[in-house]
């Protein structure tokens, strides 16, 4: 089973996207957790980490610092 984390930086509809990604895996028959998380424990700990595009990206920035910013760095 595939892990799967949604970085959540406090915007947007995170939910939309956790069933976006459920889907798109039963229709191509992978089997997946999605997490939608802000913390940096969680979310270091899977698989695939999902950074959904912002449009208010100076608040998206401001968000990453410290560890969620860590978390998802390679």
């Amino acid at each position: 089973m595939l892990r799967v984390a949604i970085v959540d930086l406090g915007m947007g509809n995170l939910r939309s996207v956790q069933r976006a990604l459920e889907r798109a895996a039963t229709d191509g028959g992978v089997e997946i957790t999605v997490t939608i998380s802000a913390d940096p424990g969680v979310v270091s700990g899977n698989d695939k980490i999902v950074f959904p595009g912002q449009g208010a990206f100076r608040d998206c920035a401001a968000a990453l610092r410290g560890g969620l910013g860590e978390a998802i760095r390679p």
